[in-house]
C-alpha cells in the first residue's frame, strides 16, 4: 500500500506533505527489487511540470541521500546507495553526482589484505568524490582475532561466514596498493589492536614496487586518526615507529590511546610510567591535535610542549585522576619546567577540554594562549574552588593585545549551587564581548535551582544558547 501511495505522488498534481513523502520513501527502496515504478515517460508526460517530487532538483535529492547513508561507504552501506540508484533515472543521477556519498570509504584488512571488495571498486567510488576531500577508514585485524567482535568496531560491517569464504573472496588485494596507487586522500583513520599489523604495511610502502608511483596517496595525506579499541597489544617501539613514519604532509592528528586499566591490568597507577613517544618533528608541524588519554602521568603535558604551531587542540582526559591519585608530583621534571616557564601556545585559537577533574584542571595554571577565541569545557566532576582560581589565573594572564574570546561552551558541568556558575563566568573580563555563549545540561546542588536563575545577574552576550536544559541535572542521576 505504501508503494502505491508513493506512485500516486509521482503521477498526481496535488502537492504531498513532507510526512507523506518521508513515510513512503523507504518503502520504495525496499520494494524496488520486486515492484516497478510507473513508466517514467508516462510520468514525465503527465505531471513533470507540476509534481513537486518530479521537480525536485538533483542537488536536493543528493542532500537527502546523504542522510540515508550513514557514515562511511562500505560493503553494507553501498547496498543502500545501489537501491537508491535503482528507483529511477533521476535518483540514479542524483546519487552518482553527489560527491559526498562517495568521499568516505571504509575497508576491513586482515594480514595486510583488504577484504570483500576489489581495488577497482574502491578507486571508482573515491573518484566519484570529485574535488572534495577523500576519507579512508581502515579496520586492521590479525587472522587470529578476525573472529573477535571487539576487533570489528564498525557497526555496518557484515561479518561473513569464514568457513564458506574462498581465499580470493576473503582477501582481494594488499592494502599498500590502495595507499600507493589509488586516488589522492585527505584523511586516513586506522583502528587496530596490534600495531605490528600497520607496521607491516609501512614496510610494504617502502618497497621498490610501492615507490614506483610518483604521486602516491600516502604521501599526500593531511589528516590521520589512530584508534586502539578493545584490549590492544601495546608495544611502544612499534607505536613510535608508526608515528615516526607518517608522511610529512600530515598536519591534523588524532589519537585515542588505550585505557590505563587495560594496559596496566587494573593497577592504573602504573600508567604514570607508560611512555608516549610522539616524535617532536610530527608535533611541531601540527595545526590540529586531538588526544584522548586517562594515563596518570604528565605524558600529555610533554606532548603539548612541542605543539608550537597547533591552532586547534582537543583533549579528553576521560575523568582521569579522581580517587586513587594524588596529582602530578611537584618534583616531576615536566611539572618543574612548566611551573618555571609555563606552557605558551601562541597559535592556539580553539581549545576543547573534556573530563576535567580537580587534578587535570591544573593545566590552567600553566597554559597561556594569547590567540584563543573559542573555549569549550565538557564534563567535569564537581567543580571546586581550585578550578575557579585556576581558571581566573588563566583568563587574567591574557593582556589587552591578545585576541578576544568570542565563543564559550559549558556542557555537563556540575556546580554546587546556582551562584557558582556566575563565579566561573566572572573570570572572563570580556564576557559581554562574547558572540556566542552555549550552556548545556548543567547540574546544580539544589533541586529548585536552574540555569536561568544562575544567569539572571550576568551581563550576557548577544547570543546565548541553552542546550537540552530539560535534563536539569544529569550528573545527579
Amino acid at each position: 500500500m505504501a508503494y502505491k501511495d508513493f506512485a500516486n505522488i509521482l503521477t498526481n498534481d496535488v502537492e504531498p506533505s513532507a510526512l507523506e513523502v518521508t513515510q513512503n520513501l523507504w518503502a520504495v527502496i525496499s520494494e524496488r527489487s520486486t515492484l516497478k515504478l510507473p513508466n517514467e515517460d508516462a510520468i514525465r508526460k503527465r505531471g513533470r511540470g507540476s509534481s513537486p517530487a518530479l521537480r525536485m532538483p538533483l542537488e536536493i535529492l543528493g542532500e537527502i541521500f546523504q542522510h540515508l547513508v550513514p557514515g562511511y561507504l562500505n560493503t553494507y552501506t553501498k547496498t543502500i546507495v545501489d537501491n537508491l540508484c535503482l528507483v529511477c533515472k533521476d535518483w540514479n543521477d542524483a546519487a552518482r553526482l553527489t560527491n559526498e556519498l562517495w568521499a568516505r570509504v571504509s575497508v576491513h584488512v586482515t594480514n595486510g589484505f583488504v577484504e570483500m571488495v576489489s581495488l577497482e571498486k574502491i578507486v571508482a567510488w573515491l573518484n566519484r568524490a570529485g574535488d572534495i576531500p577523500r576519507f579512508l577508514e581502515i579496520f586492521l585485524r590479525d587472522a587470529d582475532d578476525s573472529d573477535d567482535d571487539s576487533a570489528n568496531p564498525d557497526p555496518y560491517f557484515l561479518q561473513p561466514a569464514r568457513a564458506t569464504m574462498s581465499p580470493s573472496f576473503e582477501s582481494t588485494f594488499p592494502l599498500w596498493e590502495l595507499l600507493a596507487r589509488g586516488p589522492p586522500l585527505y584523511h586516513l583513520s586506522v583502528s587496530f589492536s596490534n600495531p605490528s599489523c600497520f607496521k607491516g604495511i609501512f614496510k610494504s610502502l617502502c618497497s621498490p614496487e610501492a615507490r614506483q608511483s610518483t604521486a602516491r596517496p600516502w604521501d599526500q595525506i593531511q589528516s590521520v586518526t589512530f584508534l586502539f579499541p578493545g584490549e590492544p597489544d601495546w608495544d611502544n617501539d612499534e607505536v613510535f615507529f608508526i608515528f615516526n613514519n607518517l608522511p610529512g604532509s600530515v598536519s591534523h592528528f588524532e589519537v585515542d590511546l588505550p585505557g590505563a586499566h587495560v594496559l596496566c591490568e587494573g593497577d592504573i597507577s602504573e600508567s604514570e610510567s607508560i611512555p608516549l613517544d610522539i616524535p617532536s618533528k610530527l608535533l611541531q608541524r601540527l595545526t590540529s591535535l586531538t588526544i584522548s588519554c586517562d594515563w596518570e602521568g604528565t605524558q600529555i603535558l610533554s606532548v603539548l610542549e612541542n605543539c608550537v604551531n597547533v591552532e586547534k587542540l582537543s583533549i579528553n582526559f576521560y575523568d582521569a585522576f579522581q580517587e586513587t591519585w594524588n596529582g602530578w608530583p611537584e618534583d616531576d621534571p615536566v611539572i618543574k619546567r612548566l611551573i618555571k616557564q609555563g606552557l605558551t601556545l601562541l597559535q592556539l585559537r580553539f581549545l576543547r577540554l573534556e573530563g576535567l577533574t580537580p587534578t587535570v584542571n591544573r593545566i590552567f595554571e600553566f597554559l597561556d594562549a594569547p590567540s584563543l577565541v573559542v573555549l569549550e569545557l565538557y564534563r567535569t566532576s564537581e567543580i571546586d574552588l581550585e578550578l575557579y582560581q585556576r581558571f581566573d589565573t588563566f583568563m587574567r594572564r591574557r593582556n589587552p593585545h591578545d585576541a578576544v574570546l568570542r565563543h564559550l561552551t559549558l556542557e555537563l558541568l556540575m556546580f554546587n549551587s546556582h551562584e557558582d556558575l556566575p563565579s566561573l563566568l566572572s573570570a572572563i573580563p570580556e564576557l559581554e564581548d562574547l558572540t556566542h555563549l552555549s550552556i548545556g545540561r548543567i547540574g546544580f546542588g539544589g533541586p529548585e535551582e536552574d540555569v536561568f536563575k544562575a544567569l539572571r545577574a550576568l551581563p550576557l552576550p548577544k547570543y546565548v544558547e541553552l542546550v537540552d536544559q530539560s535534563l536539569r541535572s544529569p550528573l545527579h542521576q
